[in-house]
């Protein structure tokens, strides 16, 4: 992709789960990933975390990519 720039448009659809009821007294630990990303689709996924470890809520979002010149 020399020469262009991959764009993110606005997300087609996001997903969010709760596992347990969010503490927010504390500082949360959140990583993100690109899950994927083809055919001008792409996709990401968010797991969050109180610090102690435990698992508070994953999130996905989907949206469409577009290169521009």
């Amino acid at each position: 992709m020399t020469g262009r720039t991959l764009r993110r448009t606005p997300a087609l659809a996001q997903r969010m789960a709760l596992h347990r009821v969010p503490r927010c007294d504390g500082w949360r630990h959140v990583a993100s990933e690109s899950a994927h990303a083809a055919h001008g689709r792409g996709g990401s996924l968010v797991h969050d975390h109180e610090l102690e470890g435990r698992h508070g809520a994953t999130a996905t979002q989907d949206g469409l990519l577009a290169c521009v010149d």
